[in-house]
């Protein structure tokens, strides 16, 4: 750690950076990120990488890979970072979608092209008991805030939906921290991929 002036250097290695930089941020301005140490441990490791980091819209990880990436890309490393403009259950579709098409044998352009079609054909559905926390968080406006509701459990949803369209869940998950910390308790998220 060094300091300087109204600054701060902090070195972290977390497996939760998204929820590392949101407490971060509630003691100041996150200048910038360092995803260098892990992309290079994952080319030690494997043929290509294909990282799917939240939406670039609501988190700077995007921009931190791409920039990392462009610099491995420039040794010669197979290496693409694609914004899946998605966050919470529907980013996991497209990761499942995408780890599929590489565990099947994809090369890296086709896995990426599996990638950025599944994004497009995957939305997010949210529902939550209070805006509040969207609000305070600056997810959503005020206006916005002022209407709520949401299922208590995910799995009486989910079989509510399977009853409508007939087709199970692809996984249930608890909703992550940070994605708790602006939605609140009781949100309950919903993606569908359309084929």
């Amino acid at each position: 750690m060094t300091q300087g002036v109204g600054k701060m250097r902090i070195h972290l290695h977390t497996n939760d950076p998204e929820r590392l930089l949101s407490l971060l941020r509630g003691f100041g301005a996150v200048l910038n990120q360092k995803v260098d140490d892990m992309f290079r441990h994952l080319a030690a490791h494997y043929r290509a990488i294909v990282a799917l980091p939240v939406s670039a819209a609501i988190s700077g990880t995007w921009n931190a890979m791409r920039l990392e990436a462009e610099s491995l890309r420039n040794e010669g490393y197979p290496i693409q970072v694609v914004d899946t403009r998605l966050n919470s259950v529907a980013q996991g579709l497209v990761v499942l979608e995408t780890a599929r098409a590489a565990a099947a044998g994809a090369g890296l352009d086709e896995v990426v092209r599996i990638a950025e079609r599944t994004r497009e054909r995957t939305k997010i559905y949210v529902g939550v008991n209070t805006f509040k926390y969207m609000v305070r968080g600056g997810r959503v406006s005020r206006l916005k805030g002022l209407v709520a509701a949401a299922p208590d459990r995910a799995t009486d949803f989910a079989e509510r939906l399977e009853g409508i369209v007939g087709k199970p869940p692809e996984y249930i998950m608890e909703i992550s921290p940070i994605v708790g910390s602006h939605a609140g308790k009781g949100a309950l998220a919903v993606a569908v991929e359309t084929r």
